[in-house]
């Protein structure tokens, strides 16, 4: 990939992530297909934008678009789990699910993808 990139004329770097996230979505069964796994994605996360989320916790740690996605995905990965959505510059993963939804299953999935869980406020 980084070949194709800069042979338009643009730099490429490959970024790998620390090991604890590159373990664990290692251990995450994904489609095969790019298509495959952006028709899961929209699927799981098909729910109207208005619809408040049933839990927000609190994560440290997320400084790039490709961290949300991670903490996304982890969360995501959880059965009782319908959407999640990462947002760096809140601090906190935004979850709506089928109940019972609990904050620490949200919490355990969030370690697991090597980002920490923040303090309440």
């Amino acid at each position: 990939i980084t070949q194709a990139v800069e042979a338009v004329g643009f730099e490429a770097k490959l970024i790998v992530p620390p090991a604890p996230q590159l373990e664990y979505l290692q251990s995450l069964e994904f489609e095969s297909s790019v298509e495959s796994s952006n028709s899961y994605f929209e699927e799981k996360n098909d729910i109207e934008e208005e619809t408040p989320p049933d839990l927000i916790v609190s994560v440290k740690g997320m400084s790039c678009r490709k961290c949300e996605d991670w903490v996304a995905t982890s969360v995501l990965s959880l059965s009782r789990v319908t959407k999640a959505r990462a947002d760096r510059n809140n601090e906190c993963v935004y979850v709506w699910g089928r109940a019972p939804l609990t904050k620490s299953a949200i919490e355990t999935a969030v370690r697991r993808a090597g980002y920490t869980i923040g303090t309440d406020d």
